[in-house]
């Protein structure tokens, strides 16, 4: 299954829209474009592929160069639209991970006294380190 198809079968299940013919109303075409489209006679400008993603909350960049490389002419044409999605990939990894990392002290989190938040020591996370915006900071106590 080629990702254009993979792409339309995601939005209609993110969206809950049941039928290609639901999916083509939705976006304004007739459903035999969404046909040709299934049968590679046809396929997704960028700007549909952009709207397609909007609808289902998907990163447009990743999808778009996903498709591109499958319809490459050229193996030089492919290698550099699998080179972009891979770093695509590779980033969106590493703001998931970062997002990870970044996550709140769950036991000082749900602290109803917020005078105790604004003391620094409350604010050290395990290990002693402390959330910082510019990555993290290893905070040294007075027995070091």
């Amino acid at each position: 299954m080629n990702s254009e198809n993979i792409l339309l079968d995601k939005v209609k299940e993110i969206c809950s829209i049941k039928s290609d013919n639901a999916l083509a109303t939705k976006l304004g075409i007739q459903r035999q474009a969404i046909w040709k489209i299934r049968r590679e006679e046809m396929h997704l400008s960028d700007e549909r592929i952009a709207e397609l993603c909007d609808m289902a909350n998907l990163d447009g960049g990743k999808w778009a160069a996903n498709i591109r490389s499958e319809k490459a002419e050229s193996p030089k044409e492919r290698a550099m639209w699998e080179s972009i999605v891979e770093r695509l990939t590779a980033t969106a990894a590493t703001l998931i991970t970062g997002a990870s990392v970044s996550k709140a002290n769950e036991s000082y989190a749900n602290i109803k006294n917020k005078e105790e938040l604004k003391q620094a020591d409350k604010l050290v996370g395990r290990a002693g380190i402390e959330p910082a915006t510019s990555g993290l900071k290893v905070r040294c106590t007075q027995e070091d």
